[in-house]
Formats: structure tokens, sequence, C-alpha cells
């Protein structure tokens, strides 16, 4: 069974995967939550499955871009339960696991291209474009970061648009784009697990000391405001 983690979103997922099928999953929409429910809820989904923490055989999670502190939450919960139970380790970047969902629970034809877009903050979309190949994306140009305002016209016609910033990006030229329906929902732990079962079906894995998240772009500290003086 693959534990899947997905916390790089406001949005906490996580699943199980046996390998073949999605055996249980738990998606909560709550901010600032990820740190106080996600270890709970680990244990609590592999309990209500009728499983134990001695059945998993790997744990999966998103490994970025997204949320600095969501990812690094996700990142630290999955190393320690992998480090823990000498499990392997599969970082899987989100966008990927994002264009997982929208073959898994969207109709694509064969050929398909499609545009994963995820909010950056400061006006700005992390983005990775796909073309469905024989059954599997196949993925046409790194994640990256663009511009907000100039992203559109990077994109072909008739791309289908993904992800929680894919409907801003579509109202700037709204008769050349198809937008998914529910298109913020693609962020979900049952397609990490996926891609983590089929990482371990193909005997790889990613490297448990060194595995970090992928920001894409440098965390930025802000310096702190200095404090009044007392008079």
């Amino acid at each position: 069974m693959i534990l899947g983690i997905e916390t790089a979103t406001a949005r906490l997922s996580i699943a199980l995967h046996d390998g073949e099928r999605v055996h249980a999953a738990i998606n909560i929409n709550r901010g600032n939550a990820h740190d106080e429910l996600l270890v709970p809820l680990c244990r609590d989904l592999i309990a209500h499955a009728n499983l134990s923490m001695e059945e998993l055989r790997g744990v999966a999670v998103s490994a970025g871009p997204g949320s600095f502190t969501g990812l690094r939450i996700g990142m630290a919960a999955a190393k320690g339960i992998a480090f823990g139970r000498s499990l392997p380790l599969f970082a899987i970047p989100t966008l990927d696991a994002a264009a997982e969902t929208v073959a898994r629970s969207w109709h694509v034809a064969e050929g398909c291209m499609l545009a994963v877009c995820m909010d950056a903050k400061r006006g700005d979309v992390y983005i990775a474009t796909y073309a469905l190949e024989t059954y599997r994306w196949t993925k046409k140009r790194e994640t990256r970061v663009v511009p907000s305002a100039e992203l559109p016209a990077s994109l072909p016609d008739g791309i289908l648009l993904a992800g929680d910033a894919a409907e801003s990006v579509s109202m700037a030229s709204p008769d050349r784009f198809r937008l998914l329906s529910d298109a913020a929902a693609v962020f979900d732990a049952r397609s990490v697990a996926a891609l983590g079962a089929r990482m371990i079906s193909e005997g790889r894995s990613s490297d448990i000391d060194n595995c970090e998240p992928l920001y894409i772009r440098a965390f930025e500290i802000k310096e702190a405001k200095p404090l009044l003086s007392r008079m």
C-alpha cells in the first residue's frame, strides 16, 4: 500500500493506493491546518481502511511547486514516516500529479494538450504543459514561473487548462482555451499515490536523505519591522 500526501495548496489531501486502485482517500479544504492535521489524519485513514502502518510499502509526497509552508510540512511528514518505517520515498512533482488527476477523473482524448496552472502569488503562475501520448502524459515543457499577464500569449489555441490559476488564465482569452470543470480540484493525493505506485513498480524511488521540496523560485524572507522604542 502506498500512502500519498498532497499539501502543496490550501487543500489537505491524503490517499492510499494498493498498486492498482485507490483504496481510501480524504480531502479537507481548511487553510493553515496541514501542520495540525496531517499526521493524525494519516493514522486515521490507515485505521479506517482496516490497515496498519506495517502494511505500507512506500510514501509518495507532492514535492512542489506550491505553498512553501505546505510543501515543507508534507515533505517532513513523508520523510519521517518513510525513515521511521524504512520505506521508500517517492517525490512527485505537483503539476505532474495534477495532470494525472485530469487523465484519471475526466475524459481526455489521445493527443490532448494540457497546461496545469498553479497560483504562484504576486501576479505569477507556475505552469507545465503536457500531451497525452499512448495513454500517458508526456511533459512538453518543464515547470516554470510566468507572469500571469504574459501567460496567455505563450499558450497554443485549444489547449486544456487545469489548476487553481486556470480560470484567471482562461478569462484573458476565453475563446482560445478550454477550461476544465472544477479546475482547482486537480491537486489530489490519489494521483500522488498512483504515481508513487508507478515508481515502485518501475523500481524507482527518491533519495530520502537529500530529497527537498521543488520550490522553483527562491523563498523570500521579509525583513522584520523594527520594534517601536518605548518612551
